[in-house]
């Protein structure tokens, strides 16, 4: 299943209509959403804590709220992997990491989920495994500990930085100059 970075929803589309839509590839052209599909969009809403939201707008929503609603969608396709395309872009940070902590929920319940993002400190913070781009090659694959370094950062981004364990977080913190 596949979330985009930018999706226009300037329709008056309700919550639950936009996450049905992610249930049309197991429908013919004549078909309507069923009950289970309906139960399954239901469940995901509720996943993302956007149930309460299913008669609203999409275009009355926060864009945290809107966010939540299309992984609603993404999750209601299920899938075993899930690609998302800057899905915590221009989001407050407790929705960003809202975001990263219903991937990391699904990805312990099996299915797999590819992140594209470019705040670095999130991603070491939450995924498991990094790939680090630079230029259309890659720099660094594997764990966040092993990617996110001094001299990756540098051959990546040419930025000058350390790269040490917050002993307050216990997380990956990255400093420049």
């Amino acid at each position: 299943a596949y979330m985009q970075q930018e999706v226009n929803t300037g329709f008056g589309f309700t919550a639950l209509e936009v996450v049905l839509a992610g249930r049309y590839p197991y429908l013919r052209w004549w078909q309507n959403e069923t009950e289970n599909d309906r139960q399954i969009a239901r469940r995901y809403m509720t996943f993302t804590g956007t149930l309460p939201l299913a008669d609203k707008p999409v275009t009355q929503v926060s864009g945290g709220e809107r966010q939540r609603i299309l992984l609603a969608k993404v999750l209601t396709q299920e899938t075993p992997l899930l690609f998302l395309d800057e899905p915590t872009a221009s989001l407050d940070l407790v929705y960003q990491e809202e975001i990263f902590r219903y991937c990391q929920a699904v990805c312990r319940q099996g299915k797999s989920v590819l992140i594209v993002a470019h705040d670095i400190k999130l991603a070491a913070k939450f995924c498991s495994r990094l790939i680090l781009l630079a230029k259309g090659q890659v720099v660094a694959d594997g764990p966040p500990d092993k990617v996110i370094t001094a001299e990756n950062l540098e051959q990546a981004y040419g930025l000058h930085a350390a790269v040490f364990l917050n002993k307050i977080t216990g997380n990956l913190d990255i400093h420049t100059y």
